[in-house]
C-alpha cells in the first residue's frame, strides 16, 4: 500500500486531474485548499466538489495574513525599487512550499506533498532534483526554482509527465470539465492583470521623473517607474529618430533609460539570493560546461556558462539575450533539464557604472 499524500487543490483542472492520477496510482490522498484572499467562491466550490467526488478528506487553510506579509508587500516594495518581481515564485517559496508545506508536515509527518504543477522530480545518485516537465510549453519548474531543495524528496508532481492536452483529455473523459477550458490568470491577486491599478490602490504614488537616453539627454517625462517594464516600447509618449525601448529604471534618480533595439541585448547577467540544488563541487564542475538558462517564465532556455562565488552568480550567454529584467528569476538547468541553481537577477555592473557616469 502506497503512503499518504497531501494534495494542494485549487479547484482547477490540473489539481483535479492530479487527484485522479494519485488515486489511480494507489495513494491515500487528503486535499487542502489554500485561501490567500484571492480564491473565488466558485474555485473553492470546485475544489470541495472534487474532494467529495472522490470521497477524500478536504481542508481549507486560511493564509490571507501570511500571503499579505510574504508575497503582496514584497511585490509592492520591489516595484517601488525599480524591479519587476515574480510573485508566483515568491509564493511558491514562502507560502505553498513554505508555510503550507510546513503546516501539512506537522499534521501529517509521514505524508508526501503534491501539487498540480507542470514539473518533475528526478533522482540522480543519492540526490533528488527538480526537473522540467514533459510539456515544455507548460513547464513550471522555473517558478519552483526558489523552493527549498531539502524538501524535494517529499514532493510529487502527478501531471509533470503529461502534456496539457492529455490532462484536458483525461478531465473531459472523466467529466471533470466541459468542452471549454479557461486558463488561470498570471497573478492571482491582481484581477485582469492590471498591476498598475493594483499598485495605485495599495498606495503606491507615481513620482514624476525624467525619461532619458544612454547619454543623459532628456527625451520626456514619466509619472512613476511602476508604469513601465524592461523591454517596453509602446506608451512611452516620446518622439525620436529611431525606435527606443525601456532598458533601465533607476529609482535613485527616478529616471527611465531608453535605448535602441540593438542595445537591448546583453551577453551576461548577475544574480544574487542564490538557491543551490546541487553541491558546490558539482556546480563548479558544471560551470566548465555549456548549460541552459531561463530568464523569464515561458521563455526559451539560452545556452550559457556560469561563474559563481558565495553570494553571486554570473551568467555568460553564447548569444545575447533580449530585455534581461532585474527582479526576475535566473534559473540554470543542466543538459537533462534538471535545475542546479537559481537566483534573482540584479542590475548588472555596466548599468551601475553607466548610472554613476550619467548621474554622478
Amino acid at each position: 500500500m502506497k503512503k499518504e499524500v497531501i494534495l494542494a487543490m485549487s479547484g482547477g483542472v490540473d489539481s483535479s486531474v492530479a487527484l485522479y492520477l494519485l488515486l489511480e496510482d494507489g495513494y491515500t490522498v487528503k486535499g487542502v485548499t489554500m485561501q490567500n484572499g484571492s480564491l473565488s467562491h466558485q474555485e473553492m466550490l470546485k475544489a470541495e466538489q472534487a474532494a467529495k467526488r472522490f470521497n477524500i478528506h478536504w481542508d481549507v487553510l486560511h493564509v490571507e495574513k501570511e500571503f499579505e506579509e510574504m508575497v503582496i508587500k514584497p511585490f509592492i516594495s520591489d516595484y517601488t525599487k525599480g524591479f519587476t518581481p515574480n510573485p508566483c515564485a515568491i509564493c511558491n517559496k514562502t507560502i505553498k512550499f513554505g508555510f503550507l508545506f510546513d503546516i501539512m508536515q506537522k499534521r501529517y509527518p509521514d505524508a508526501s506533498f503534491a501539487t498540480g504543477h507542470y514539473a518533475r522530480t528526478a533522482k540522480k545518485g543519492h540526490d533528488i532534483f527538480l526537473r522540467e516537465a514533459v510539456d515544455s510549453h507548460k513547464d513550471q519548474s522555473y517558478f519552483l526554482a526558489t523552493i527549498r531543495p531539502g524538501i524535494l524528496n517529499r514532493l510529487i508532481f502527478p501531471i509533470g509527465n503529461y502534456h496539457k492536452r492529455e490532462i484536458i483529455q483525461i478531465a473531459k473523459k472523466r467529466s471533470f470539465i466541459s468542452d471549454t477550458v479557461s486558463e488561470s490568470q498570471d497573478i492571482c491577486f491582481i484581477h485582469g492583470n492590471d498591476y498598475k491599478s493594483f499598485l495605485q490602490q495599495r498606495g503606491v504614488e507615481g513620482q514624476r521623473g525624467k525619461i532619458i537616453n544612454e547619454n543623459g539627454e532628456v527625451l520626456g517625462f514619466h509619472e512613476g517607474l511602476f508604469n513601465y517594464t524592461i523591454g517596453q516600447r509602446r506608451g512611452l509618449g516620446i518622439t525620436y529618430k529611431e525606435r527606443l525601448f525601456v532598458k533601465e529604471m533607476n529609482p535613485r534618480e527616478n529616471n527611465i533609460v531608453l535605448m535602441p533595439l540593438k542595445e537591448m541585448y546583453d551577453n551576461h547577467l548577475r544574480a544574487s539570493q542564490l538557491n543551490r540544488f546541487d553541491s558546490e563541487a558539482r556546480i563548479l564542475e558544471l560551470s566548465k560546461k555549456m548549460l541552459k538558462c531561463k530568464v523569464k517564465s515561458g521563455s526559451q532556455a539560452h545556452d550559457c556558462q556560469i561563474a559563481i562565488d558565495a553570494k553571486h552568480l554570473r551568467v555568460f550567454f553564447k548569444e545575447a539575450v533580449y530585455a534581461i529584467t532585474p527582479g526576475q528569476l535566473c534559473v540554470i538547468y543542466d543538459n537533462e533539464g534538471m535545475i542546479i541553481i537559481s537566483g534573482i537577477i540584479q542590475q548588472n555592473q555596466t548599468e551601475v557604472e553607466r548610472n554613476n557616469q550619467v548621474h554622478g
